[in-house]
């Protein structure tokens, strides 16, 4: 028996202990309406109805706030918007008079918010004509605030809250209550927690651990003309219920007395009373309620269903089977025959140090004592403090029992009423292509309902293929704040479903191209036939291609294709009757030979050239006098997509672009909406050049994001190849961009490129002509992915994301997790999770990770965290200007490794991946590596950076390993040769054995020889092979070893 720390000792599934908490519920019924926004959905500000709970709103620049910066109580509030004219949400149904209007309001806490000022307003005649009930109310700068309004109106009335001044302001818990006639008599009207309570109705106290007591606060008052006269207020009953507070008085007309109610059980079992009250109300002379309550033991575990129904606060200890171990590295999840509840002690499951060592398996029996909290609206057992600030366990690994999933379906889940317990989902598709990335959330369907599974960073799922069939799905139903999701445990969670292959392989799926074919491959977990289908639209008009040999390796070439050409792809497997078949996607030629592929980086500030290899990158370049020159060498076409143009150089650019325009070069200019500035404006206007700000079209007004790009397309319509260039970089076009801040910029010589960037361009402008249409325009969330992602350049291999539709974050993740030796990253920010843990990820694997970051009193901004582990420094804007990089260099020190380059538009943030238009191009190339990595020493060293950052011409850097290290071979794909790099720590006897897919042994590189502590290589030629994936591993006499997968391409 295992136990962690402990005080019983029993084996039982069931509960303990007590704490008093007392909680007061902001408003949660009327008798009359009540609406708490729960129910509806509403993400844009454009106009339009929101069938709610209560019934069908109108919403006019407004819309239901889930973020974190939303005042409110549940998962859902109203968000008025600001800077616009009067937003308003208003009913769009009658009720049968009110006699209050009461409902919270407060500004919201995003930047700018403050000195909202809201009015209330009724209609009698179905929403014609609106008038003002009450004063203009000034909603408060943080917590929300009650707001009740006398309306006395008996006919048929509805309401609407309009937003007069100010930020954004959030309103939540809208009440009207049931007209009452103003009497000259005295009434009585009793509520209970702001709940107005019926003469004989019942008041539930619910499940209270004995030892502890809940407490309902009661209060009368007089909506009568006369003075009422109360007296003999008393409870009956078991002594368990008890009464404080005047119980006898006087009340004026509006005033009210105020009791309290509480339920203190003693022991075990459930509780009836009283209550009840005299008055001179001619209708309630004696007023009663009937009082429930039940006891809870507090000397041995309950049940869990019981326990989620006690108040946060409440300690207790409740038991049950174990349903999730390490997987999630905390919390645990247990369940009993009941319910099941989440469980959390960091200490436990998330030590710096050793990381879990909480040992539980699946299914051991459990004990958990703990105060019940939530965590983003997940309720669980954590430490509260001043209340209980450990949880206490105890494990029973002899009592294990198999714990069966409940098989429910997706709208079931979305109930939230099997929170804590471990479910199925069966046939269920996940919507998503490529691999799984960690700490991230992907939508599932069952064809009638849609919910979410969130794939933990901890669990072998992170770099799987995304299923694309049908799957059944196992895991433990969880909530993130109104998420309800699904944790799946590991890879055994995600069950496939019939005989149809399973692509192990992700997009994209090419591994070569040329101006006049692509080379396909991919992997399949069991043999079935290899198909493509291609065409220049979504109808694959070219037809498909077959090889009906069953395989698990599947190789087809598409050749006789046109240069620089984008293609629609379908690949496909089948099995007997089944087949699996990826989405479709995008891919493309490489350009003709008469392009010369150069690729240029520019860097507006000093670099370093003692890191120089080949080539001394560009410093202290002029970034608007090169633009101008490209713009003015156009001769057919220029696109030119840009956040910020301001100042003089803004003007400027608009100037050449007229120029171009006026001696009949087509051109196109897309603007933000929000930085757009009225002197660039007009000199595009005067001279008849075709723009639109990033609201473009209907669809598009009220978005949430921005239009981040600074981007440049040149002579892709009708140049020569060699003519062709597209421009990414950080840069704004304006002059504190250009002089003040540090800045980057890279450039592309190749025409397949500077076609995926067009393809961008245009759905954002709505057509391939240079007039827009604003009904195909597509800004931010409304965008799709219609690029190919990957592009050989040269000797580069490049990839293209765009936000927000191109996941871009994981690529970020992925690339960052892909580093052997080093990440060095210059950015004016990071508020990412998922990048700052990949980034220590690979500092506890022994990478030398160093930053330098601009702007750290951004909100979310993990800079403290990234510099209490890592070489993170500071770049001050006070000091030095702003540090406006979004780049990062994967493994740049060395010549011969893969060295890679992020850079574009595309801030380390939630927007930038979530609502805003970036560009962020990934390219593989040692030359641009080093010529980025000088840029970032000449940074880090002015920041006060003391690492000696070293690169080498040499295959390996000549430092001594720290750890057993298997690097992946370079280059990946090859053809024949390629090198298998390895570090030692210490002498030892080391093998390395090739194998195919099927686990055939085809090559012994190295045969148990006996090597020195240091760098090692082994190169190897694949010349007898034929194409397709392998795996290498190395392995060392004391029984250590380390797989890795090669491609080799013919």
């Amino acid at each position: 028996m295992k136990q962690f720390p402990y005080r019983f000792h029993f084996l039982v599934l069931f509960s303990v202990i007590t704490f008093s908490f007392i909680t007061f519920a902001p408003l949660t019924a009327s008798g009359q309406l009540f609406e708490d926004f729960e129910g509806g959905t509403k993400t844009s500000y454009l106009p339009g109805s929101v069938q709610l709970n209560s019934g069908s709103w109108f919403f006019q620049e407004a819309l239901i706030g889930t973020d974190e910066r939303d005042r409110k109580f549940g998962n859902r509030s109203v968000r008025l918007r600001h800077n616009v004219s009067d937003p308003f949400i208003a009913m769009e149904f009658n009720v049968d008079g009110a006699g209050e209007v009461r409902f919270y309001h407060a500004n919201s806490d995003f930047s700018g918010d403050g000195g909202g000022k809201i009015q209330l307003q009724y209609s009698t005649n179905a929403g014609n004509t609106w008038l003002n009930l009450g004063p203009e109310l000034v909603s408060p700068p943080a917590e929300l605030e009650l707001a009740t309004v006398p309306v006395n109106i008996s006919e048929q009335v509805r309401f609407r809250i309009v937003k007069t001044d100010g930020g954004r302001v959030n309103i939540d818990n809208f009440e009207v209550t049931a007209f009452e006639e103003i009497s000259e008599d005295p009434r009585l009207r009793t509520e209970v927690d702001g709940t107005i309570s019926e003469q004989g109705s019942t008041l539930e106290f619910g499940s209270v651990l004995t030892g502890s007591e809940a407490i309902k606060n009661l209060t009368l008052t007089n909506t009568g003309l006369d003075t009422l006269f109360y007296s003999d207020a008393t409870v009956t009953g078991s002594m368990v219920f008890s009464l404080e507070g005047e119980t006898s008085g006087a009340l004026a007309n509006g005033e009210s007395a105020a009791l309290t109610l509480t339920f203190a059980p003693e022991t075990l079992g459930v509780y009836e009373g009283g209550f009840s009250v005299e008055t001179n109300d001619p209708d309630r002379e004696t007023f009663t309620l009937s009082l429930t309550g039940r006891g809870l033991p507090s000397d041995q575990p309950i049940p869990i269903a019981d326990a989620r129904d006690l108040p946060l606060g409440t300690v207790v200890t409740v038991a049950g089977w174990v349903t999730v171990a390490d997987e999630l590295s905390g919390p645990i999840y247990f369940q009993d025959e009941t319910a099941g509840i989440a469980a959390y002690y960091g200490p436990l499951m998330r030590d710096e140090e050793v990381g879990f060592t909480l040992g539980v398996a699946h299914g051991d029996s459990i004990v958990v004592t703990g105060a019940l909290t939530t965590f983003n609206d997940l309720l669980q057992i954590a430490p509260v403090d001043g209340v209980m600030e450990t949880v206490e366990f105890e494990i029973y690994p002899e009592a294990n029992r198999h714990i069966e999933p409940l098989a429910i379906s997706v709208a079931d889940l979305q109930t939230g009423d099997y929170e804590g317990q471990l479910v199925q989902l069966d046939s269920v598709l996940i919507e998503g292509s490529g691999t799984f990335a960690a700490q991230t959330n992907y939508d599932i369907t069952d064809g009638v309902s849609t919910s979410e599974i969130r794939i933990s960073e901890f669990t072998d799922l992170p770099g799987i293929a995304i299923p694309n069939v049908p799957v059944n799905v196992v895991g433990a139903a969880s909530r993130f704040r109104q998420f309800v999701q699904v944790f799946p445990r590991s890879r055994a969670d995600i069950i496939q479903i019939g005989d149809a292959p399973l692509f192990l392989s992700t997009a994209p799926f090419e591994t070569a191209a040329t101006p006049g074919s692509i080379t396909f491959q991919w992997e399949t977990d069991r043999p079935g036939t290899t198909e493509l289908c291609y065409g220049l639209t979504a109808a694959f008009e070219f037809g498909c291609i077959e090889d009906a040999d069953p395989k698990e390796q599947h190789s087809l070439i598409l050749e006789d294709l046109d240069a620089a050409t984008i293609y629609n792809v379908k690949l496909r497997s089948a099995a007997g009757t089944d087949t699996s078949r990826t989405n479709p996607y995008f891919v493309t030629t490489t350009s003709p030979p008469e392009a010369t592929q150069e690729i240029n980086v520019y860097f507006n500030k000093s670099v370093d050239h003692t890191l120089a290899l080949d080539e001394q990158a560009t410093a202290n370049f002029s970034f608007p006098d090169h633009y101008i020159r490209r713009i003015f060498q156009a001769q057919h076409s220029i696109d030119i997509a840009f956040y910020s143009t301001s100042g003089s150089v803004g003007s400027q650019i608009a100037s050449f672009l007229g120029q171009a325009h006026n001696r009949g070069v087509e051109v196109r200019v897309i603007l933000d909406h929000t930085t757009s500035t009225t002197a660039v404006e007009t000199e595009l206007q005067a001279n008849g050049v075709p723009f639109i700000l990033s609201n473009f079209g209907s669809q598009n007004s009220g978005r949430s994001g921005i239009h981040h790009n600074k981007f440049a397309v040149i002579d892709y319509k009708g140049g020569d190849p060699d003519d062709v260039w597209l421009i990414t970089s950080s840069w704004n076009a304006t002059d504190q961009g250009s002089e003040d801040q540090y800045q980057n910029m890279i450039e592309f010589q190749d025409v397949a490129i500077a076609g995926g960037f067009t393809r961008e361009f245009d759905q954002m402008w709505g057509s391939t002509t240079t007039s827009p249409n604003a009904a195909n325009a597509r800004f931010g969330e409304n965008k799709q992915v219609v690029n190919p992602i990957l592009y050989w350049i040269g000797d580069s291999y490049v990839r293209l994301h765009f936000s927000p539709q191109g996941g871009t974050e994981n690529a970020i993740v992925e690339t960052i997790s892909n580093a052997q030796h080093s990440v060095n990253v210059g950015t004016m920010l990071i508020t990412r999770f998922n990048i700052a843990n990949a980034l220590q990820d690979r500092h506890n694997a022994g990478l030398a990770v160093r930053g330098v970051i601009g702007n750290i009193g951004v909100t979310g901004s993990r800079f403290d965290d990234l510099a209490s582990w890592g070489d993170f420094i500071h770049f001050p804007q006070g000091q030095f200007g702003l540090l406006h990089h979004k780049y990062a260099i994967i493994d740049g020190e060395g010549s011969s490794w893969n060295g890679t380059v992020i850079t574009g538009s595309h801030n380390w943030s939630g927007a930038a991946n979530q609502v805003n238009d970036e560009n962020t191009i990934i390219i593989t190339d040692p030359r641009i590596a080093n010529l980025y990595l000088q840029e970032f020493a000449a940074r880090y060293k002015q920041a006060g950076g003391e690492d000696e950052i070293v690169v080498s011409s040499e295959t390996e850097l000549s430092e001594m390993p720290e750890r057993f290290t298997v690097h992946q071979n370079y280059p990946n794909p090859f053809n024949p040769t390629t090198v298998i790099s390895f570090d030692l720590p210490s002498d030892h006897a080391v093998t390395v054995r090739l194998f195919d897919t099927l686990g055939r042994e085809v090559a012994t590189l190295v045969s148990g020889e006996s090597l020195s502590a240091g760098q090692h290589q082994v190169t190897f030629d694949a010349s007898a092979l034929s194409s397709g994936i392998y795996i290498y591993r190395v392995e060392l006499g004391d029984g250590q070893s380390v797989t890795r997968k090669m491609t080799l391409i013919k």
